[in-house]
């Protein structure tokens, strides 16, 4: 699958669930990073044709990766937002 392919799917996904986000292209890679917003929380993943060290969960893609794959990376990401809001608003 293409990167674009990737995009075009966690935006389907993101909009679907009403998520504010950001979308922001790496300038120096082929990654994608989208920094989802809810409420007074944020959270951070990104697309990649390679891994990282970095402490960001990474869906890395290639002509591998599948259109459920990527649905499903994406609907937990949106679950780890929910809850880490959830977190927030406990703790609070």
């Amino acid at each position: 699958m293409t990167k674009n392919g990737v995009r075009d799917i966690i935006k389907q996904e993101l909009n679907k669930a009403r998520m504010n986000y950001r979308e922001i292209e790496s300038k120096e890679t082929e990654s994608v990073y989208y920094k989802l917003y809810l409420g007074n929380t944020s959270m951070l993943f990104r697309i990649s044709d390679h891994s990282t060290k970095k402490d960001v969960s990474t869906l890395r893609f290639d002509h591998k990766t599948s259109e459920d794959n990527v649905r499903r990376y994406t609907r937990n990401r949106i679950k780890d937002a929910k809850a880490r809001e959830v977190g927030a608003l406990l703790n609070s």
